[in-house]
């Protein structure tokens, strides 16, 4: 069986240790832009919640049919 060089070695080495950190730097950009994404998801059902409650408050109010649709366009920011 033929040793392997010094060089070689090193090199195969030096091709894991960045394919490694390759990986892990890029498990952790999809794991922090999904977190991400997950709290604006979040954040924009909040305000729409928060919205649509405001609308309906407001038809109850001025006593307008609440099976009105809901304007959603003034959710829009």
């Amino acid at each position: 069986m033929p040793a392997i060089d010094l060089k070689l070695r090193l090199a195969l080495r030096v091709a894991t240790l960045a394919a490694a950190c390759f990986i892990a730097v890029a498990a952790y950009a999809l794991f922090d832009s999904d977190r991400a994404a997950r709290a604006k998801a979040s954040r924009i059902a909040e305000i729409v919640a928060r919205d649509l409650s405001l609308q309906q408050s407001q038809a109850q109010w001025l006593s307008v049919s609440i099976n009105a649709t809901p304007d959603l366009q003034e959710s829009r920011r």
